[in-house]
């Protein structure tokens, strides 16, 4: 991956990682501008911060979206399928797939695609906040409220 240097890169990992030193080794062995941050705290920070993530098709792809971040799904677990199928066909995501299956080269290939891309960042982007408005804690109280 040549293009890579081109980039400011930061991986976010929870800090139960079990692969947190072996990125740590991975990254102090790259000339990029790679920085992991572990057990981040300012998640909304680093979301607002980035132009495109990666991240696996759990809830998080639903804060991606709330936030407006184009993302790269990566399904880690079969209960993420139906996630990332769904975004990815409602234009909010792109779908890489089961995680073990993916081609490093093609998902390398998707991820420069979509940086050179801005408008079609900008579509994915209100495609997300469409998607997810950030009032469904309001409506599920309501709703509670209804039922009693």
């Amino acid at each position: 991956m040549q293009y890579i240097s081109e980039f400011e890169i930061k991986i976010v990992v929870g800090c139960s990682n079990p692969h947190v030193e072996q990125l740590k080794s991975e990254i102090d062995n790259r000339e990029s501008k790679i920085e992991l941050v572990v057990n981040a705290t300012n998640m909304p920070e680093l979301m607002a911060w980035a132009d495109v993530a990666i991240s696996s098709g759990g809830t998080t792809v639903l804060e991606l979206c709330f936030m407006g971040l184009p993302s790269l799904v990566l399904v880690l677990a079969d209960n993420q399928n139906d996630m990332a199928a769904s975004l990815a066909d409602l234009g909010a995501a792109v779908n890489l797939g089961l995680a073990y299956d993916v081609d490093l080269k093609m998902a390398g290939d998707v991820v420069q695609d979509l940086i050179a891309d801005q408008e079609r960042r900008a579509n994915m982007s209100e495609r997300g906040r469409l998607l997810v408005d950030g009032l469904g804690s309001s409506r599920v109280a309501s709703a509670l409220e209804l039922a009693s």
